[in-house]
């Protein structure tokens, strides 16, 4: 197991600190939470799960058999994994089990009997709704043995991959795109992998002390995890590139991804009407955001920031969240289609 320093105790602390999140721990773990009351259904109890991934990840599809998730080492970002249910009444997320995840941690989460239903990418006809390369046209020939991610994950096929919270006020450019002929009119700040069983399922999550811990089913039938890549609170406006940078190094030769910023207003959580099977809007906060009840946003829809000249409205001011950068951070997915 890895030693943990002070210094990363003291990391850790002021970052779940400054997001509000332990204090939502506590109130559900300190006590026996109170079961949300179920006033709707998405999915038969257990026969869906949804793996909400937060921040700059490099989403590695391999030849239609298994995913893996690599988190780039990047200086003011913080790590974490947590087990969610959602309120139906509320609409409030309720954190279940959290996991601060350790540097050099390989983790797991076993899932067993998921349909694994989603086409595999064509590399000449690539999405872009997402920002999604090729392995090969991007001439990767391996990992960056210099620079290693902070840490990775193991997923078998997923049914679908969606792309949320997309920024279509700036643009990703650099050699990278022009060599898989692809230039994205979407840049996703939120992914969620999910994953369809016939019949229900309990996926375990292994974190990286060796834990199991069972991803528990919501009230609303849907299990929740929640992967966190990202700065504590909402950083500067460098750090998109700076994550991206970290993230282009993974691999060798280096990737070439610039995001040109024109417009540093929030990225602005999608329509109700617009998510997924399973995935509530509320979900798509960072952990900066976390501070802002799901009540509130509603206050800030594409349509209200547009009318407010994309400016950051009040309730956001008020909750200490300041609009420096396109909405933390974003993924990347490369297609290993060879």
């Amino acid at each position: 197991m890895k030693n943990i320093n002070r210094r990363d105790v003291l990391k850790g602390m002021s970052a779940i600190s400054a997001a509000g999140l332990t204090a939502q721990m506590a109130c559900n773990t300190q006590q026996t939470p109170a079961k949300p009351e179920v006033v709707r259904t998405a999915v038969p109890a257990g026969t869906l799960l949804n793996i909400v991934l937060h921040g700059t990840y490099a989403i590695v599809l391999e030849h239609g058999k298994t995913i893996t998730l690599k988190a780039p080492t990047v200086a003011d970002h913080v790590y974490y994994a947590a087990t969610a249910d959602l309120d139906a009444t509320t609409g409030e997320v309720i954190w279940r089990q959290i996991s601060w995840i350790v540097q050099n941690s390989s983790l797991a989460v076993k899932i067993r009997g998921s349909s694994s239903g989603m086409p595999i990418p064509d590399p000449k006809n690539l999405p872009t709704d997402r920002v999604m390369i090729d392995w090969g046209l991007s001439k990767i020939k391996d990992y960056d043995a210099h620079n290693p991610p902070y840490h990775f994950l193991s997923l078998p096929w997923p049914d679908n991959i969606y792309a949320l919270r997309g920024d279509s006020r700036n643009a990703l450019t650099g050699r990278t795109l022009k060599d898989n002929n692809v230039t994205p009119k979407r840049l996703p700040t939120v992914y969620v992998l999910a994953y369809n069983f016939a019949t229900p399922s309990a996926p375990v999550f292994t974190n990286n002390f060796g834990t199991d811990e069972t991803i528990p089913v919501g009230s609303d039938g849907v299990m929740r995890l929640h992967l966190f890549a990202e700065p504590p609170n909402d950083s500067d406006h460098s750090n998109p590139n700076r994550a991206l940078g970290a993230l282009c190094r993974m691999f060798r030769p280096k990737l070439d991804l610039t995001l040109n910023v024109d417009d540093y207003s929030m990225v602005p959580p999608d329509a109700k009407t617009a998510m997924p099977p399973g995935v509530d809007r509320c979900e798509e906060r960072s952990i900066g955001e976390l501070a802002i009840p799901c009540s509130k946003l509603a206050d800030y829809t594409t349509a209200a920031v547009e009318a407010n000249g994309g400016a950051v409205l009040e309730d956001v001011k008020t909750a200490g969240i300041v609009s420096g950068h396109p909405r933390n951070c974003m993924a990347v997915l490369i297609n290993e289609s060879e």
